[in-house]
């Protein structure tokens, strides 16, 4: 024991003395917007935070894919608004945000949503991808299902997210920005070094963060406690309220997000997996229920 005690106190040092990242490394943000009000004003919020709190390191690139259901919209007598309407909105928004936002727009209405995202991919490297859940509410292609979240997001997941590696953000409503309420899976013990910085980005001054464990082992529990330890600390400097509390049990992800079903409230974080096959689907099978916004990080290297 004195041994296995001796090991974890030079874990600890490690990682006190590792370099903690307190921003991640974003230059490439890609906003794919469905032209719904009230998530689009939640997305405005979002991103207007993560640039107050990561500074003007990154570029937001706006993509009004929804125009590929422009015949679907009129069928639904929905009236989308111009582009010009929605450049001088996004102006107004962020005025005085100089190189800070650029508009890609697509005409050919033929092309599925997706390829348009894909477009942009080839374009620039892109680092964060938020789009809404279904990504439209009116196209029969992206209603979600028991098995599906729609065409659109279970693409962006099984290429964005697993192999090209982009973190995604699904809103699926408006909620308060910053969160005070934010529930992490934690499905294995080497966490992102930049995790810290997300944090950062996403808490407010009295903010919960609760994590939930997906089958560990003890030794992997007690490194993921002391990882925590020290983003805690770090992040008492920025808040004294701030508070981090461990759900006891083990949860797998489909149970993890039956329990946050009912938490609409809740900001849900967690990882997908490599080492898992087919985490891709076992993740869109396990958000068909979800009622929160959800951020999820790609596997490891």
């Amino acid at each position: 024991m004195v041994d296995f005690d001796d090991a974890l106190s030079r874990f600890r040092q490690i990682f006190d003395q590792s370099k903690i990242l307190d921003s991640p490394d974003l230059k490439n943000i890609l906003i794919v917007l469905d032209e719904t009000k009230s998530r689009e004003e939640f997305i405005f919020h979002l991103i207007k935070q993560f640039h107050e709190r990561w500074g003007s390191k990154a570029t937001f690139t706006f993509l009004l894919a929804v125009r590929g259901y422009l015949e679907q919209a009129k069928k639904a007598r929905i009236k989308l608004e111009t582009l010009p309407i929605l450049i001088e909105k996004v102006n107004q928004e962020f005025y005085g945000e100089d190189e800070l936002f650029n508009v890609a727009f697509f005409t050919d209405e033929e092309k599925s949503p997706f390829y348009r995202i894909e477009e942009i991919l080839k374009q620039r490297k892109i680092d964060f991808i938020i789009i809404p859940v279904p990504f439209t509410l009116f196209a029969f292609e992206e209603k979600q299902l028991n098995t599906s979240l729609g065409t659109t997001i279970d693409s962006v997941i099984n290429i964005c997210l697993m192999e090209n590696f982009i973190p995604i953000f699904l809103v699926r409503h408006t909620q308060k920005v910053p969160f005070d309420n934010i529930k992490v899976l934690v499905r294995e013990s080497m966490f992102r070094r930049d995790f810290l910085g997300w944090l950062f980005a996403l808490i407010s001054e009295d903010a919960k963060v609760t994590l939930y464990i997906s089958e560990l082992s003890e030794n992997e529990i007690e490194r993921v406690k002391m990882y925590m330890e020290i983003i805690e600390e770090k992040l008492k400097k920025f808040t004294q309220d701030f508070r981090i509390e461990f759900m006891d049990g083990q949860f797998a992800l489909v149970e993890f997000c039956n329990l946050m079903s009912k938490e609409a409230d809740a900001l849900v974080v967690f990882q997908a997996l490599k080492k898992i096959e087919n985490d891709a689907q076992r993740i869109t099978l396990s958000l068909c229920n979800q009622a929160s916004n959800v951020l999820i990080f790609p596997p490891l290297g």
